[in-house]
Protein backbone atom coordinates (compact mmCIF):
# COMPACT_ATOMS: atom_id res chain seq x y z
CA UNK A 1 0.00 0.00 0.00
CA UNK A 2 1.48 3.31 -1.13
CA UNK A 3 1.39 5.67 1.78
CA UNK A 4 3.65 9.01 1.59
CA UNK A 5 3.53 10.16 5.54
CA UNK A 6 3.93 6.12 6.67
CA UNK A 7 7.05 6.44 4.07
CA UNK A 8 8.11 8.88 6.03
CA UNK A 9 8.30 6.85 9.49
CA UNK A 10 9.79 4.00 7.35
CA UNK A 11 12.87 6.35 6.14
CA UNK A 12 13.12 7.87 9.54
CA UNK A 13 17.38 8.11 9.15
CA UNK A 14 16.66 10.01 6.29
CA UNK A 15 14.19 11.80 7.74
CA UNK A 16 15.87 12.93 10.44
CA UNK A 17 19.65 13.44 9.15
CA UNK A 18 19.21 16.50 11.44
CA UNK A 19 19.37 14.87 14.44
CA UNK A 20 21.53 11.85 13.35
CA UNK A 21 24.55 14.50 12.54
CA UNK A 22 24.03 16.21 16.40
CA UNK A 23 24.15 12.33 17.74
CA UNK A 24 27.00 11.43 15.87
CA UNK A 25 28.68 15.41 16.97
CA UNK A 26 27.79 14.49 20.20
CA UNK A 27 29.56 10.83 20.39
CA UNK A 28 32.84 12.87 18.69
CA UNK A 29 32.96 15.48 21.20
CA UNK A 30 32.42 13.07 24.28
CA UNK A 31 35.59 10.57 22.98
CA UNK A 32 37.63 14.20 22.52
CA UNK A 33 36.21 15.16 26.15
CA UNK A 34 36.63 12.01 27.97
CA UNK A 35 40.64 11.60 26.32
CA UNK A 36 41.67 15.45 26.95
CA UNK A 37 40.58 14.98 30.75
CA UNK A 38 42.62 11.58 30.76
CA UNK A 39 45.76 13.12 29.17
CA UNK A 40 45.56 16.38 29.89
CA UNK A 41 48.78 18.16 28.56
CA UNK A 42 49.96 15.37 27.49
CA UNK A 43 47.26 14.75 25.03
CA UNK A 44 49.61 14.14 21.60
CA UNK A 45 51.58 11.59 22.91
CA UNK A 46 48.90 8.63 22.55
CA UNK A 47 46.60 10.75 19.75
CA UNK A 48 47.62 8.66 16.42
CA UNK A 49 46.53 5.38 18.43
CA UNK A 50 42.97 7.01 20.08
CA UNK A 51 42.10 8.67 16.62
CA UNK A 52 40.74 5.37 15.10
CA UNK A 53 38.29 5.23 17.69
CA UNK A 54 36.75 8.66 16.15
CA UNK A 55 36.32 6.43 12.68
CA UNK A 56 35.05 3.50 14.79
CA UNK A 57 32.47 5.90 16.66
CA UNK A 58 31.42 7.04 13.41
CA UNK A 59 30.82 4.14 11.67
CA UNK A 60 29.21 1.97 14.52
CA UNK A 61 26.72 5.14 15.12
CA UNK A 62 25.53 4.88 11.10
CA UNK A 63 24.85 1.08 11.63
CA UNK A 64 22.95 1.51 14.54
CA UNK A 65 20.98 4.75 13.86
CA UNK A 66 19.90 2.97 10.71
CA UNK A 67 19.09 -0.35 12.15
CA UNK A 68 16.99 0.84 15.17
CA UNK A 69 15.38 3.79 13.85
CA UNK A 70 16.17 5.58 17.34
CA UNK A 71 14.34 8.86 15.69
CA UNK A 72 10.95 7.48 14.95
CA UNK A 73 8.61 10.24 16.20
CA UNK A 74 11.64 11.90 18.04
CA UNK A 75 9.51 15.61 17.76
CA UNK A 76 6.38 14.50 19.66
CA UNK A 77 8.26 12.22 22.41
CA UNK A 78 8.52 13.97 26.05
CA UNK A 79 11.41 14.58 27.56
CA UNK A 80 11.53 11.41 29.28
CA UNK A 81 11.02 9.42 26.88
CA UNK A 82 13.89 11.25 25.27
CA UNK A 83 16.04 10.34 28.08
CA UNK A 84 15.58 6.93 27.69
CA UNK A 85 15.91 6.85 24.05
CA UNK A 86 19.35 8.77 24.17
CA UNK A 87 20.81 6.77 26.89
CA UNK A 88 19.25 3.11 24.34
CA UNK A 89 21.47 4.75 21.37
CA UNK A 90 24.86 5.98 22.90
CA UNK A 91 24.50 2.28 24.59
CA UNK A 92 23.79 0.21 22.15
CA UNK A 93 26.86 2.29 20.14
CA UNK A 94 29.34 2.08 22.85
CA UNK A 95 28.86 -1.73 23.80
CA UNK A 96 29.19 -2.45 19.75
CA UNK A 97 32.03 -0.47 20.01
CA UNK A 98 33.71 -2.71 23.24
CA UNK A 99 32.36 -5.91 21.17
CA UNK A 100 34.25 -4.93 17.66
CA UNK A 101 37.21 -3.73 20.07
CA UNK A 102 37.10 -7.10 21.95
CA UNK A 103 36.95 -9.63 18.68
CA UNK A 104 40.05 -7.32 16.85
CA UNK A 105 41.81 -8.14 19.65
CA UNK A 106 42.33 -4.24 20.53
CA UNK A 107 40.62 -3.89 24.12
CA UNK A 108 43.15 -4.02 26.27
CA UNK A 109 45.07 -1.09 24.15
CA UNK A 110 42.23 1.36 24.37
CA UNK A 111 42.15 2.87 27.94
CA UNK A 112 38.29 1.77 29.67
CA UNK A 113 38.28 4.88 31.74
CA UNK A 114 38.47 6.74 28.36
CA UNK A 115 35.77 4.84 27.01
CA UNK A 116 33.41 4.40 30.16
CA UNK A 117 33.79 7.84 30.88
CA UNK A 118 32.68 8.66 26.87
CA UNK A 119 29.95 6.85 27.46
CA UNK A 120 28.36 8.80 30.43
CA UNK A 121 29.29 12.25 28.70
CA UNK A 122 27.93 11.36 25.16
CA UNK A 123 24.60 10.52 26.79
CA UNK A 124 24.52 13.82 28.82
CA UNK A 125 26.09 15.40 25.30
CA UNK A 126 23.29 13.65 22.75
CA UNK A 127 20.31 14.53 25.31
CA UNK A 128 21.40 18.25 24.93
CA UNK A 129 22.06 18.64 21.39
CA UNK A 130 18.59 16.61 20.79
CA UNK A 131 16.36 18.63 23.15
CA UNK A 132 18.33 21.98 21.74
CA UNK A 133 17.17 20.99 18.38
CA UNK A 134 13.66 19.78 19.38
CA UNK A 135 13.21 23.20 20.78
CA UNK A 136 14.56 24.89 17.72
CA UNK A 137 12.05 23.15 15.81
CA UNK A 138 8.96 23.97 17.53
CA UNK A 139 9.79 27.31 17.34
CA UNK A 140 10.14 26.90 13.66
CA UNK A 141 7.22 25.23 13.18
CA UNK A 142 5.43 27.68 15.32
CA UNK A 143 6.10 29.72 12.27
CA UNK A 144 4.74 27.98 10.11
CA UNK A 145 7.44 28.04 7.64
CA UNK A 146 7.69 26.06 4.31
CA UNK A 147 4.34 24.06 5.55
CA UNK A 148 1.94 22.69 3.15
CA UNK A 149 -1.25 25.34 3.62
CA UNK A 150 -4.58 22.90 4.24
CA UNK A 151 -8.13 23.52 4.77
CA UNK A 152 -10.70 21.43 6.87
CA UNK A 153 -13.61 20.27 5.50
CA UNK A 154 -15.79 19.67 8.05
CA UNK A 155 -19.74 19.92 9.56
CA UNK A 156 -20.85 22.51 12.21
CA UNK A 157 -21.17 19.35 14.88
CA UNK A 158 -17.68 17.57 14.17
CA UNK A 159 -15.57 21.13 13.90
CA UNK A 160 -14.79 21.28 17.48
CA UNK A 161 -13.52 17.26 18.13
CA UNK A 162 -11.87 17.34 15.11
CA UNK A 163 -9.87 20.75 16.12
CA UNK A 164 -9.44 19.12 19.65
CA UNK A 165 -7.68 16.27 17.89
CA UNK A 166 -5.17 18.69 15.84
CA UNK A 167 -4.99 20.82 18.86
CA UNK A 168 -3.68 17.84 20.98
CA UNK A 169 -0.85 17.17 18.45
CA UNK A 170 2.69 18.97 18.89
CA UNK A 171 3.71 19.04 15.43
CA UNK A 172 1.32 18.81 12.60
CA UNK A 173 2.64 18.30 9.06
CA UNK A 174 0.54 21.49 7.78
CA UNK A 175 -0.75 24.70 8.48
CA UNK A 176 -4.40 25.24 8.81
CA UNK A 177 -5.16 27.98 7.06
CA UNK A 178 -9.30 27.38 7.75
CA UNK A 179 -12.54 25.33 7.78
CA UNK A 180 -15.33 25.04 5.33
CA UNK A 181 -18.32 23.92 7.14
CA UNK A 182 -20.69 21.84 4.71
CA UNK A 183 -23.96 21.92 6.49
CA UNK A 184 -24.43 25.72 6.87
CA UNK A 185 -22.67 29.22 5.82
CA UNK A 186 -20.69 29.89 9.27
CA UNK A 187 -18.06 32.44 7.57
CA UNK A 188 -16.04 34.58 10.13
CA UNK A 189 -16.98 32.12 12.92
CA UNK A 190 -13.96 30.59 14.93
CA UNK A 191 -13.35 27.11 16.44
CA UNK A 192 -10.30 27.58 18.68
CA UNK A 193 -7.85 29.48 16.65
CA UNK A 194 -9.17 28.12 13.09
CA UNK A 195 -11.79 30.38 11.06
CA UNK A 196 -14.03 29.47 8.79
CA UNK A 197 -13.14 31.23 5.33
CA UNK A 198 -15.43 29.60 3.22
CA UNK A 199 -18.95 28.02 2.47
CA UNK A 200 -19.91 24.81 0.24
CA UNK A 201 -21.03 27.69 -2.37
CA UNK A 202 -17.84 29.31 -3.02
CA UNK A 203 -15.44 26.86 -1.32
CA UNK A 204 -13.82 26.06 -5.17
CA UNK A 205 -13.86 29.76 -5.25
CA UNK A 206 -12.00 29.97 -2.50
CA UNK A 207 -9.36 27.14 -3.22
CA UNK A 208 -8.91 29.09 -6.81
CA UNK A 209 -7.83 32.22 -5.42
CA UNK A 210 -5.55 31.19 -2.49
CA UNK A 211 -2.88 28.91 -1.79
CA UNK A 212 -4.36 25.76 -1.23
CA UNK A 213 -1.94 22.40 -1.23
CA UNK A 214 -3.97 19.76 0.89
CA UNK A 215 -8.02 19.22 1.96
CA UNK A 216 -8.79 17.03 5.13
CA UNK A 217 -12.50 16.04 4.99
CA UNK A 218 -13.33 15.28 8.40
CA UNK A 219 -17.40 14.23 8.15
CA UNK A 220 -19.10 11.15 9.71
CA UNK A 221 -21.48 10.76 6.72
CA UNK A 222 -21.23 11.36 3.14
CA UNK A 223 -23.39 11.74 -0.30
CA UNK A 224 -23.52 12.06 -4.09
CA UNK A 225 -22.48 15.87 -3.96
CA UNK A 226 -20.03 15.89 -1.54
CA UNK A 227 -17.83 13.14 -3.76
CA UNK A 228 -18.36 15.64 -6.72
CA UNK A 229 -17.03 18.60 -4.61
CA UNK A 230 -14.12 16.43 -3.75
CA UNK A 231 -13.15 15.35 -7.47
CA UNK A 232 -13.57 19.10 -8.10
CA UNK A 233 -10.52 19.27 -5.83
CA UNK A 234 -8.87 16.66 -6.87
CA UNK A 235 -9.23 18.01 -10.71
CA UNK A 236 -7.59 21.38 -9.51
CA UNK A 237 -4.68 19.23 -8.23
CA UNK A 238 -5.20 19.67 -4.66
CA UNK A 239 -4.19 16.54 -2.67
CA UNK A 240 -7.30 15.58 -0.23
CA UNK A 241 -7.44 13.42 2.78
CA UNK A 242 -10.47 11.83 3.71
CA UNK A 243 -10.97 10.39 6.95
CA UNK A 244 -11.03 6.21 6.84
CA UNK A 245 -14.88 5.98 7.09
CA UNK A 246 -15.41 7.75 3.79
CA UNK A 247 -13.74 4.84 0.64
CA UNK A 248 -14.65 6.52 -2.29
CA UNK A 249 -14.57 4.58 -5.22
CA UNK A 250 -13.22 6.01 -8.68
CA UNK A 251 -10.82 8.20 -6.77
CA UNK A 252 -6.91 8.32 -8.14
CA UNK A 253 -3.57 6.59 -6.26
CA UNK A 254 -6.04 6.04 -3.31
CA UNK A 255 -3.96 5.27 -0.48
CA UNK A 256 -4.13 4.65 3.41
CA UNK A 257 -1.98 7.09 5.50
CA UNK A 258 -1.71 8.79 9.11
CA UNK A 259 -2.55 12.02 8.80
CA UNK A 260 -1.81 14.29 11.89
CA UNK A 261 -3.54 11.43 14.29
CA UNK A 262 -6.28 10.84 11.93
CA UNK A 263 -6.45 7.48 9.89
CA UNK A 264 -7.05 8.55 6.39
CA UNK A 265 -7.82 7.53 2.97
CA UNK A 266 -6.02 10.35 0.72
CA UNK A 267 -5.94 10.87 -3.26
CA UNK A 268 -4.88 12.76 -5.59
CA UNK A 269 -3.67 13.35 -9.22
CA UNK A 270 -0.44 12.71 -7.87
CA UNK A 271 1.06 9.86 -5.60
CA UNK A 272 4.89 10.84 -5.38
CA UNK A 273 6.46 9.49 -1.94
CA UNK A 274 8.88 11.01 0.47
CA UNK A 275 12.35 9.21 -1.20
CA UNK A 276 10.52 10.39 -4.79
CA UNK A 277 10.38 13.97 -3.81
CA UNK A 278 14.15 13.96 -2.72
CA UNK A 279 15.53 12.54 -5.14
CA UNK A 280 13.86 14.77 -7.66
CA UNK A 281 14.64 17.75 -5.46
CA UNK A 282 18.16 16.41 -5.26
CA UNK A 283 18.53 16.35 -9.02
CA UNK A 284 17.53 19.92 -9.50
CA UNK A 285 19.69 21.27 -6.47
CA UNK A 286 22.59 19.28 -8.72
CA UNK A 287 21.58 20.27 -12.24
CA UNK A 288 20.59 23.94 -10.95
CA UNK A 289 23.53 24.57 -9.40
CA UNK A 290 25.66 23.13 -12.55
CA UNK A 291 23.28 25.41 -14.72
CA UNK A 292 23.87 28.16 -12.98
CA UNK A 293 27.51 28.10 -13.34
CA UNK A 294 26.64 28.08 -16.72
CA UNK A 295 24.62 30.93 -16.46
CA UNK A 296 26.98 33.24 -15.19
CA UNK A 297 29.35 32.22 -18.10
CA UNK A 298 26.73 32.84 -20.78
CA UNK A 299 26.08 36.44 -19.04
CA UNK A 300 29.30 37.50 -20.03
CA UNK A 301 28.80 36.52 -23.88
CA UNK A 302 25.11 37.26 -24.34
CA UNK A 303 25.11 40.03 -21.59
CA UNK A 304 26.78 42.99 -23.64
CA UNK A 305 24.40 41.73 -26.95
CA UNK A 306 21.44 42.08 -25.55
CA UNK A 307 22.70 45.53 -24.05
CA UNK A 308 24.27 46.83 -27.47
CA UNK A 309 20.89 45.55 -29.33
CA UNK A 310 18.40 47.23 -27.08
CA UNK A 311 19.60 48.69 -24.35
CA UNK A 312 18.51 47.73 -21.10
CA UNK A 313 18.39 45.14 -18.44
CA UNK A 314 20.00 41.94 -19.75
CA UNK A 315 17.57 39.77 -17.61
CA UNK A 316 13.78 39.88 -17.83
CA UNK A 317 11.99 39.27 -14.46
CA UNK A 318 8.26 38.46 -14.48
CA UNK A 319 5.83 37.09 -11.83
CA UNK A 320 4.72 34.03 -12.44
CA UNK A 321 2.38 31.67 -10.74
CA UNK A 322 4.05 28.50 -9.61
CA UNK A 323 3.18 25.18 -7.18
CA UNK A 324 -0.66 25.60 -6.08
CA UNK A 325 -0.48 29.47 -6.99
CA UNK A 326 2.71 30.29 -4.94
CA UNK A 327 4.03 33.33 -7.04
CA UNK A 328 7.41 34.30 -7.35
CA UNK A 329 10.07 35.82 -9.94
CA UNK A 330 11.39 33.91 -12.66
CA UNK A 331 14.52 34.98 -14.68
CA UNK A 332 15.30 34.75 -18.59
CA UNK A 333 17.97 36.61 -20.48
CA UNK A 334 15.95 39.45 -21.82
CA UNK A 335 14.90 38.17 -25.93
CA UNK A 336 12.66 40.36 -26.64
CA UNK A 337 12.64 45.12 -26.96
CA UNK A 338 12.08 46.73 -23.63
CA UNK A 339 8.52 47.41 -24.55
CA UNK A 340 7.58 43.88 -25.35
CA UNK A 341 4.89 43.24 -22.66
CA UNK A 342 3.06 47.18 -23.74
CA UNK A 343 3.07 45.66 -27.83
CA UNK A 344 1.35 42.83 -26.44
CA UNK A 345 -1.80 43.73 -26.39
CA UNK A 346 -1.48 44.64 -29.60
CA UNK A 347 -0.79 41.41 -30.63
CA UNK A 348 -4.01 39.52 -29.07
CA UNK A 349 -5.67 39.32 -32.27
CA UNK A 350 -2.56 37.19 -34.00
CA UNK A 351 -2.68 34.53 -30.87
CA UNK A 352 -1.82 31.50 -32.54
CA UNK A 353 -2.86 29.62 -29.32
CA UNK A 354 -7.24 29.19 -28.65
CA UNK A 355 -8.70 31.20 -26.50
CA UNK A 356 -6.38 33.70 -24.08
CA UNK A 357 -5.15 31.33 -21.64
CA UNK A 358 -1.75 31.29 -23.34
CA UNK A 359 0.04 33.71 -25.89
CA UNK A 360 2.36 32.53 -28.32
CA UNK A 361 2.85 34.16 -32.17
CA UNK A 362 5.40 32.56 -34.36
CA UNK A 363 6.53 36.33 -36.25
CA UNK A 364 6.91 37.91 -33.08
CA UNK A 365 7.80 41.36 -34.05
CA UNK A 366 8.97 42.01 -30.33
CA UNK A 367 12.23 40.15 -30.65
CA UNK A 368 15.22 41.45 -30.19
CA UNK A 369 16.70 41.92 -33.74
CA UNK A 370 13.49 40.41 -35.57
CA UNK A 371 12.93 41.91 -38.90
CA UNK A 372 11.36 41.31 -42.34
CA UNK A 373 12.84 41.23 -45.40
CA UNK A 374 13.00 40.69 -49.46
CA UNK A 375 13.35 37.61 -50.99
CA UNK A 376 11.60 37.16 -54.63
CA UNK A 377 8.92 39.44 -53.99
CA UNK A 378 8.08 38.27 -50.61
CA UNK A 379 8.03 39.04 -46.64
CA UNK A 380 10.61 36.97 -45.00
CA UNK A 381 10.71 36.88 -41.33
CA UNK A 382 14.19 36.62 -39.91
CA UNK A 383 14.21 36.44 -35.61
CA UNK A 384 17.68 38.21 -35.18
CA UNK A 385 19.43 37.23 -32.39
CA UNK A 386 16.53 37.46 -29.72
CA UNK A 387 15.15 34.35 -31.69
CA UNK A 388 18.39 32.88 -31.56
CA UNK A 389 18.25 32.75 -27.75
CA UNK A 390 14.91 31.21 -28.06
CA UNK A 391 15.32 28.76 -30.43
CA UNK A 392 18.88 27.25 -28.58
CA UNK A 393 16.93 27.84 -25.26
CA UNK A 394 20.08 29.75 -23.99
CA UNK A 395 16.92 32.48 -22.75
CA UNK A 396 15.65 30.13 -20.37
CA UNK A 397 18.96 29.43 -18.62
CA UNK A 398 18.73 32.03 -15.79
CA UNK A 399 15.66 29.61 -14.81
CA UNK A 400 18.12 27.52 -12.92
CA UNK A 401 18.92 29.90 -10.54
CA UNK A 402 15.26 29.61 -9.70
CA UNK A 403 15.47 25.71 -9.74
CA UNK A 404 18.29 26.44 -7.19
CA UNK A 405 16.23 28.21 -4.74
CA UNK A 406 13.22 26.04 -4.83
CA UNK A 407 10.84 27.99 -6.77
CA UNK A 408 11.27 25.87 -10.18
CA UNK A 409 12.66 22.16 -10.48
CA UNK A 410 14.60 21.15 -13.92
CA UNK A 411 11.47 19.28 -15.44
CA UNK A 412 7.66 20.08 -14.56
CA UNK A 413 4.62 22.24 -16.12
CA UNK A 414 5.61 25.48 -17.39
CA UNK A 415 4.70 28.72 -14.79
CA UNK A 416 2.02 30.57 -16.62
CA UNK A 417 1.21 34.36 -15.69
CA UNK A 418 -0.81 36.02 -13.03
CA UNK A 419 -3.23 37.12 -15.70
CA UNK A 420 -3.38 33.51 -17.74
CA UNK A 421 -4.26 32.10 -14.22
CA UNK A 422 -7.02 34.20 -13.26
CA UNK A 423 -9.00 33.28 -16.52
CA UNK A 424 -8.59 29.47 -15.36
CA UNK A 425 -11.52 27.00 -15.47
CA UNK A 426 -11.46 24.50 -12.36
CA UNK A 427 -9.76 21.74 -14.17
CA UNK A 428 -6.94 24.19 -15.53
CA UNK A 429 -5.42 24.54 -11.95
CA UNK A 430 -4.58 20.89 -11.93
CA UNK A 431 -1.13 21.97 -14.03
CA UNK A 432 -0.19 24.32 -10.62
CA UNK A 433 -0.28 20.87 -8.47
CA UNK A 434 3.40 20.62 -8.76
CA UNK A 435 6.39 23.04 -9.07
CA UNK A 436 7.00 24.17 -12.52
CA UNK A 437 9.76 23.22 -14.73
CA UNK A 438 12.13 24.65 -17.24
CA UNK A 439 10.72 21.76 -19.47
CA UNK A 440 8.32 19.49 -19.16
CA UNK A 441 6.00 16.82 -21.75
CA UNK A 442 4.53 19.46 -23.66
CA UNK A 443 7.23 21.06 -24.51
CA UNK A 444 9.52 17.81 -25.84
CA UNK A 445 5.60 16.61 -28.04
CA UNK A 446 5.85 19.53 -30.44
CA UNK A 447 5.27 23.12 -28.67
CA UNK A 448 5.07 25.27 -31.86
CA UNK A 449 2.24 22.57 -33.72
CA UNK A 450 -0.13 22.70 -30.52
CA UNK A 451 -2.67 25.55 -30.21
CA UNK A 452 -4.92 24.28 -28.06
CA UNK A 453 -4.50 25.02 -24.63
CA UNK A 454 -6.42 22.22 -23.53
CA UNK A 455 -4.24 19.88 -24.90
CA UNK A 456 -1.45 21.74 -23.38
CA UNK A 457 -3.90 20.94 -20.03
CA UNK A 458 -3.84 17.45 -21.04
CA UNK A 459 0.13 16.32 -21.22
CA UNK A 460 0.62 18.05 -18.36
CA UNK A 461 -2.08 16.27 -16.02
CA UNK A 462 -0.48 13.16 -17.70
CA UNK A 463 3.33 13.88 -16.70
CA UNK A 464 1.58 14.79 -13.35
CA UNK A 465 -0.41 11.82 -13.04
CA UNK A 466 2.30 9.19 -14.51
CA UNK A 467 5.43 10.97 -12.71
CA UNK A 468 8.60 8.79 -12.15
CA UNK A 469 12.05 9.78 -11.94
CA UNK A 470 12.43 7.72 -15.64
CA UNK A 471 10.14 9.82 -17.36
CA UNK A 472 11.96 13.30 -15.58
CA UNK A 473 15.03 11.43 -17.33
CA UNK A 474 13.25 10.77 -20.66
CA UNK A 475 11.99 14.15 -21.22
CA UNK A 476 15.54 15.85 -20.37
CA UNK A 477 17.06 13.88 -22.92
CA UNK A 478 14.19 14.47 -25.21
CA UNK A 479 14.65 18.44 -24.20
CA UNK A 480 18.19 17.90 -25.50
CA UNK A 481 17.16 16.19 -28.86
CA UNK A 482 14.70 19.16 -29.81
CA UNK A 483 16.88 21.65 -28.94
CA UNK A 484 19.70 20.78 -30.97
CA UNK A 485 17.22 19.66 -33.86
CA UNK A 486 15.76 22.87 -33.20
CA UNK A 487 12.21 21.06 -33.71
CA UNK A 488 9.33 22.75 -31.58
CA UNK A 489 11.23 25.96 -30.88
CA UNK A 490 9.12 29.29 -30.39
Amino acid sequence: MNSRRNGKNSSSWLKHIDFSVLDLLGLELAFLTAYYMYFGADYATSWYIYRNILFLLAGVDFVVDFLLHNHKDILRRGWYIEAVQTIKQVSSVMISVLIILFLIKQSATYSRIILTTTWVIAVVYTYIFRCILKYALQKYHNTHKSLPYALIVTTSDEADECMRRLNFRQFLDVEVRGLMLLDKNAKGQKFGEIEVVANKDDFLGYAMENVVDEVFVDVSSYDIELQKFINSLVNMGITVHININQIYAGLPNKRVEEFNGFTVMTTGVNAMDTHQMMFKRLFDIIGGFIGSIITIVLCVIVGPIIFIMDPGPIFFVQERVGKNGRKFKMYKFRSMYMDAEERKKELLSKNEMDGNLMFKITEDPRIIGSRFVEKNGKKIYKKGFGGFLRATSIDEMPQMFNVLKGDMSLVGTRPPTVDEVEQYDLHHKVRLSMRPGITGMWQVSGRSDITDFEEVVKLDREYIATWSLNLDAKILFRTIYVVLARKGSR
